[in-house]
């Protein structure tokens, strides 16, 4: 068992490409506690910088400067009496903010943190994070359904038109950073999340290279084009928030 674990420390793949569902777990359980406490720490955030914006303290009674509101927070939520419309499904009702919030985690699995710091590294990485996020409309539909009533039904049919316009457009964005990557010799692209990483990381040391020999024309188109994904890339965020 002891060598089944140490074995992957001298590994250059992920976890998931090694086969060694150990490291994998514990990949898998840091992502979740990294997520939480940073969903955590920007909610202790937003609610501080708005209450100074607007000449406010804002949380200041749990813990010191309100650090421990959010967990205070969750706790109440957990705590509080659980209502379901009588007519509703309740094996539907149960399993639609579950769907919504299994895809949220779920889309982690192929992102990379590091050279092999993700729990797996997928020939259709690009792929499978759309795939899986789409799915949490599934979970806004599922809501409106279990209601059974009119009126959530429509209102989740309106939120999941919402989310599917927003999905094509982080499609169009992503489909820019794939292109990015069949700028080598072989002209071949890849949708693995590490390899659009490194391919980044190769169109960065060809503008070094072009600097070296001194066409600066090839280095400013290189910048130039590299500023515009990253100007897509936040637009497509900014939309998605709004």
């Amino acid at each position: 068992m002891l060598d089944y674990i140490t074995s992957y420390l001298k590994s250059d793949t992920t976890p998931g490409s090694a086969g060694n569902m150990f490291w994998a777990f514990v990949y898998i359980v840091l992502i979740f506690l990294g997520l939480s406490v940073a969903v955590i720490a920007m909610n202790w955030l937003e609610r501080k910088i708005l209450a100074h914006m607007q000449v406010r303290l804002g949380p200041m009674r749990v813990g010191p400067h309100g650090l421990l509101q959010p967990i205070a927070d969750a706790l109440k939520l957990l705590i509080k009496e659980d209502i379901m419309p009588a007519e509703a499904d309740p094996w539907v009702f149960w399993m639609a903010p579950l769907i919504v919030v299994i895809t949220a985690f779920t889309v982690f699995i192929v992102v990379p943190f590091g050279p092999t710091h993700a729990v797996t590294d997928m020939n259709i990485g690009v792929l499978f994070m759309l795939g899986v996020s789409s799915l949490s409309v599934l979970g806004v539909v599922m809501a409106g359904w279990a209601s059974n009533s009119h009126y959530p039904l429509m209102g989740a049919l309106r939120s999941s038109a919402q989310m599917v316009s927003y999905e094509i457009a982080m499609g169009l964005a992503v489909i820019s950073a794939v292109l990015m990557t069949s700028l080598n010799k072989e002209g071949v692209g890849t949708l693995s999340m590490i390899g659009i990483v490194q391919a980044q990381q190769a169109y960065e040391r060809g503008i070094e290279v072009a600097e070296r020999r001194g066409d600066r024309q090839a280095a400013n188109e290189m910048r130039v084009f590299v500023k515009r994904l990253a100007r897509a890339a936040a637009a497509d965020q900014k939309s998605k928030e709004d």
